[in-house]
């Protein structure tokens, strides 16, 4: 069974909400787990980061494997970023 929410993760900077959205669907905002203040970073990946430049970042949280994974593994292979 269905509540007929739908809540949708992101910042209504980046999507803002559609015109044509029926009621009950809603942009709650970013959803960013809860880190405590007092946690740290592993020695081992501190040591990396402080290590040289800071590396390079890709996500594929809204990518298809199929939709150019590939691409961007041989793109990173020829990049000099870590």
């Amino acid at each position: 069974m269905t509540t007929g929410a739908d809540d949708f993760g992101n910042r209504i900077a980046l999507l803002p909400r559609p015109s044509d959205w029926r009621p009950g669907l809603e942009i709650t905002g970013n959803w960013w787990p809860h880190v405590d203040a007092a946690d740290r970073l592993s020695p081992h990946l501190e040591d990396f980061l402080a290590a040289g430049p800071r590396p390079a970042l890709i996500t594929f949280g809204s990518m298809a494997a199929e939709d150019g994974t590939g691409q961007v593994l041989k793109a990173v292979q020829r990049s000099v970023e870590r």
